[in-house]
């Protein structure tokens, strides 16, 4: 599962739909207050809606008291609570997502009656596989959030899958809360169709069709009209993860009233069981994905003297950069010797500093081990002083070490470029870390270091397939290595050991605002030779050219 796009509506300061495409290396360009930042506290505002259903969130799991989202009022567009907040995920579904569905037995049958019935074509005799695996590619997960004048508050007003780029069904709440029900249910879906293998014409049969007319009455099922099943158990829109969605008793056909030829006993358990799998199991990939996310804010702290690291998983350390000296001081020898690796050779960051540790032991000084130490003799002929000192607790501590001067210096006494650094080098390389977004990579670099930050990029999406590096940023030095690149990798012309990049797998936006239409993004798509296949939006790198020519 991974996520591909986000699309934002009603949303700070975007109000129509804006959509970003999320690649490997994402990077988000604009002026000021643009939304840059917007697209990256949707997300945050996302999860806290899939993990505890908060809908007015002010503070979020992911990040420090730096990310206030102030609640519904504020977030969303020109605070105007008559607006709906629509947040939409694009996903690559694995093919793990969803299991096989058994066929009714009494498919055949049906087929017959239902396009007889219905007059959609002529009945043919055919057979239908015992069990069918889900073909489905995409999917779309959409989270609307409104105003309930009922309640003078907000809730989930909608939660919205699709499939393959159709669109599926609804989970939506009444103001009141008095009803959930599942809507807009599209039963003729492509995805769910079962078709014949066998017949050199393939015939199909709409999947949903079947259940639904056998086993769901008026008015809560109409055909072709549409569907409106209530739900029980269910106090919001929102799945409850890892629990089945239970349809209402009263839209079933009663017992009486069923067609034996054509009915089996179990299609209520068949029908809560499928929709389950349709509706939970894409939020929950969802929201694994969204955990996966840290976030590194604009402003990384230097650790204090004599600092002790934090052994709880806290994401919202990683917003400050203090969750980077966390994993360092906890981490393996190689690890260390990986960061600084990169940060030291003058193949990688160059940054004049590579990375080591010390590690010491403290003793009491009113103990008796010191005491003999002091003495330079044992306590007596039975103890063993080296196995005590063995063991005494021991402790690293992280040091830096200047290449220039070959001399070992602590994070404090380091120029601030360093240490704003480091938390990147750090949370790029960590493979626990799926999707890294970070605010300004480049804060208090100079330009050669911010455009080698690009190879960082580009090596760590190919150490692991899969990472996601969402970058808000203005550096042109940043973006111009990852186009040089794209060009040199369709020229063949790339550094030794140098992995490539290839187009497929940058997406460039740039966000801009104006008081007509808010915030807008432009998608510049980068061709093989490096270059934007289109012109660059106004205002985009627009100083170098005035200040050059």
């Amino acid at each position: 599962m991974a996520i591909t796009a986000i699309t934002i509506e009603n949303f700070k300061g975007i109000k129509d739909p804006v959509r970003v495409e999320l690649k490997p290396i994402t990077l988000l360009f604009g002026p000021n207050s643009a939304g840059k930042s917007t697209v990256v506290q949707a997300l945050h505002y996302a999860r806290e809606i899939l993990a505890n259903g908060n809908v007015d969130a002010d503070l979020v799991a992911g990040a420090d008291e730096s990310m206030n989202l102030g609640g519904f009022r504020n977030l969303v567009h020109g605070h105007q609570v008559s607006r709906s907040i629509r947040l939409t995920f694009d996903l690559q579904v694995s093919d793990d997502l969803l299991e096989p569905f058994p066929v009714l037995e009494t498919a055949d049958d049906f087929h017959d009656w239902f396009y007889k019935s219905n007059e959609i074509m002529e009945p043919h005799d055919t057979h239908y596989d015992i069990r069918k695996k889900f073909n489905i590619e995409t999917a779309t997960l959409s989270l609307e959030v409104a105003w309930s004048n009922f309640f003078e508050k907000p809730y989930l007003k909608k939660y919205e899958i699709g499939f393959d780029g159709y669109p599926f069904a609804c989970i939506e709440a009444k103001p009141d809360s008095k009803e959930i029900s599942i809507t807009n249910l599209n039963y003729f879906h492509p995805a769910f169709v079962i078709h014949s293998e066998e017949d050199p014409e393939p015939k199909s049969i709409p999947y949903f069709a079947v259940i639904l007319i056998q086993s769901i009455k008026e008015p809560y099922f109409q055909f072709p009209k549409g569907t409106y099943l209530l739900l029980e158990d269910q106090s919001t829109a929102l799945p409850s993860w890892n629990k089945k969605l239970k349809v209402a008793e009263t839209c079933f056909i009663e017992p009486e009233d069923r067609n034996e030829d054509l009915f089996a006993d179990d299609f209520e358990l068949e029908l809560n069981g499928l929709l389950s799998q349709l509706f939970v199991r894409p939020g929950e990939a969802l929201l694994k994905e969204l955990d996966k996310v840290k976030y590194i804010g604009p402003i990384r702290k230097t650790p204090p003297r004599n600092y002790n690291p934090v052994r709880s998983d806290d994401a919202s350390r990683w917003t400050n950069g203090l969750a980077a000296w966390d994993r360092l001081h906890l981490g393996t020898d190689d690890f260390i010797s990986e960061v600084g690796g990169w940060m030291g050779s003058p193949e990688s960051l160059d940054s004049g500093f590579s990375l080591t540790y010390r590690k010491t032991k403290k003793i009491d000084v009113d103990s008796p081990l010191y005491a003999s130490l002091v003495r330079a003799s044992s306590l007596d002929e039975e103890e063993d002083l080296g196995a005590q000192l063995e063991n005494l607790p021991e402790t690293r501590e992280i040091v830096l070490v200047d290449e220039s001067r070959n001399v070992q210096v602590y994070p404090q006494d380091i120029g601030i470029g360093i240490s704003q650094l480091l938390p990147v080098a750090v949370g790029a390389l960590d493979t626990e870390i799926k999707t890294l977004v970070i605010e300004q990579p480049e804060l208090h670099l100079h330009p050669g270091l911010q455009c080698r930050l690009g190879d960082l990029f580009i090596h760590q999406i190919h150490e692991q397939p899969g990472k996601l590096f969402i970058l808000e940023t203005h550096s042109e030095h940043l973006l111009l290595r990852l186009m040089r690149r794209v060009r040199e990798t369709s020229e063949e012309d790339l550094p030794v050991g140098h992995p490539g990049l290839s187009p497929e797998a940058l997406s460039v936006n740039f966000l801009d605002w104006n008081q007509a239409e808010g915030t807008q993004v432009r998608n510049l798509q980068i061709g093989e030779d490096g270059d934007s296949l289109g012109e660059w939006p106004e205002g985009f790198f627009e100083e170098r050219a005035g200040e050059l020519f």
